[in-house]
């Protein structure tokens, strides 16, 4: 009988061990310890690259009528930390009111003599830029992968998936209009504009998702969603002259995809570029 007793102890204990790592299959990691290492990584990065795309489904009814505009913006960005350098290739489509149109511009920023510069290039030639004002500094885009400013969303591991080939954790978050001007730091807006917009932007909502390479916990792709923003619309119109006009948007998303990690050795600025003349603004405040 102890024997019999014996063996069944030693079955369970057995069974228990040999069930362990299904257990620990089944228990999704932490999306906040997750993030922090993403953050911890992508800062590590030499250089890298990323392509943004923005969808926008837009319409216009007024009297009846009604109108719509699609916007379709791709901007694809190779970028070298230290020194500070990018090339950027922006391809903009708009089919506005069943006419269509098609932007396309160039960009280099890079460092000289400690000074930020960005030359562009839309066609029409180059043309260079100095003041830092309108200059967003290419160090700032490590905040992109600031964890502080996402520490306090309330993010969730969803599960598992395959993107660009790669086995990564899905992270998923929603939050409002508050939590979206803390985000996007609007530290210029006073406080009674910050009320209006939440006010006015209640049933506005941003749904995130974060994909992170479980591999080597650096981002892989991120995708944000902006709903809601119909209601914002209408109160916005309210006091519009045509009472009937009405603004519509369907679909307001952003994906930036990143890739070439520490593989951009070197971005080769062309000599033309880099003799660009000032804009007239630039100089006056030169």
């Amino acid at each position: 009988m102890k024997k019999k007793r014996f063996f069944k102890a030693a079955a369970a204990i057995c069974l228990s061990f040999a069930l362990l790592p299904f257990a620990g299959c089944a228990q999704m990691p932490d999306a906040k310890t997750l993030m922090e290492k993403a953050d911890e990584e992508m800062k590590k990065l030499d250089s890298y690259a990323s392509t943004i795309n923005l969808v926008m489904d837009m319409g216009s009814e007024s009297g009846g009528k009604k109108m719509e505009m699609n916007i379709d913006g791709t901007v694809m960005m190779d970028m070298i930390l230290e020194p500070s350098t990018a090339h950027l290739q922006t391809n903009l489509k708009m089919d506005v009111f069943g006419q269509q149109q098609e932007y396309n511009m160039e960009t280099y920023q890079f460092t000289q003599s400690d000074q930020l510069i960005a030359v562009s290039n839309d066609g029409s030639g180059w043309t260079r830029f100095e003041d830092s004002s309108e200059l967003q500094n290419i160090a700032g885009f490590k905040d992109l992968f600031d964890y502080g400013l996402m520490s306090d969303l309330d993010s969730k591991v969803t599960g598992s998936d395959k993107i660009n080939d790669k086995d990564v954790w899905c992270i998923q978050f929603t939050e409002g209009m508050e939590e979206l001007l803390e985000l996007l730091n609007s530290e210029k807006l006073d406080t009674a504009s910050k009320a209006l917009l939440t006010s006015m932007g209640k049933s506005i909502k941003i749904n995130c998702k974060v994909y992170i390479d479980k591999e080597t916990n650096r981002y892989v792709k991120g995708v944000g969603e902006i709903t809601g923003l119909n209601d914002f619309l209408s109160s916005l119109m309210s006091g519009a002259t045509d009472a009937d006009a009405k603004l519509t948007i369907d679909t307001f998303e952003i994906t930036v995809d990143y890739d070439k990690y520490n593989e951009i050795k070197d971005i080769q600025i062309p000599q033309d570029a880099k003799d660009a003349v000032l804009t007239d603004s630039d100089s006056e405040q030169a």
